[in-house]
This record gives structure tokens, C-alpha cells and sequence, in this order.
């Protein structure tokens, strides 16, 4: 985009399954450009690693979970400077993926489940 908010130029990634849905865009390589990642409806996962003029550069698989799972947030929860990943399902049950640069789990941490009625949010809310 250009700063008066006019398009550019436009790219093209590679079609996809209309069984995978777009659930964040965060930069995992730290290459500052955002990377995306897919989940499908069965449950599979993965990231592709985007160029700068929105080819695909690589991309990598991670853990399939349940379909009951959602990804609430992506953040950096441990302050490693890479994107973790915050499922949670249906009954409120949480998760929470600290991820590698290069897209694979690094550990997990579970927070206490919390009443499916509460929407999740997610920010630094303790930045001094």
C-alpha cells in the first residue's frame, strides 16, 4: 500500500483448499515480514513463511489438534521475541504453544480454564 492508502501492487500466494481457513498473521521468523497460518477443518496446522513481495518462502506443519480447539491469540507470551500460539476449546479449557523461529512447539503451558462465556484478550497490560 502506499501512504495515501492506494494499492501498489498486488501478489498472488498459492491457492489453497477452501478446508483451510486464514487464523493469524504474525511474524514467527523474525524476518519482519508477517507469516500465516492455516488450519484446515480436520484439525491440521501450519505456517508459511512469507517473502517481502507475498510469495510463500517456506512453510512448515505443527501438531494437528482437535477441531474442538480454536487459536484465540497469537503473542509473545514468554518475551523469546517469537509468537506463541493460545488455543482454547469449547468447555473453556486453555492452551498455550511457545513456539520455535523456525515453527515447531518449542513447550506448552495450560492456564487454568476459564468460563466459556469470557472472551479472551491479549495484550502487555502490565507495560511500564
Amino acid at each position: 500500500m502506499n501512504s495515501d492508502g492506494s494499492r501498489n501492487s498486488f501478489a498472488r500466494p498459492p491457492q489453497t483448499d477452501t478446508a483451510w481457513n486464514i487464523e493469524a498473521v504474525e511474524d514467527f521468523n523474525a524476518d519482519e515480514v508477517p507469516d500465516i497460518i492455516w488450519r484446515d477443518s480436520g484439525g491440521a496446522n501450519t505456517i508459511w513463511f512469507m517473502n517481502s513481495n507475498g510469495t510463500r518462502n517456506s512453510f512448515t506443519r505443527f501438531p494437528q489438534t482437535d477441531t474442538a480447539w480454536n487459536i484465540e491469540a497469537v503473542e509473545d507470551f514468554n518475551s523469546d521475541e517469537v509468537p506463541d500460539i493460545l488455543w482454547r476449546d469449547s468447555a473453556g479449557d486453555n492452551s498455550i504453544w511457545l513456539m520455535n523461529a523456525d515453527g515447531t512447539r518449542n513447550s506448552f503451558a495450560i492456564p487454568d480454564p476459564l468460563d466459556p462465556v469470557w472472551d479472551v484478550m491479549t495484550n502487555d497490560f502490565n507495560l511500564v
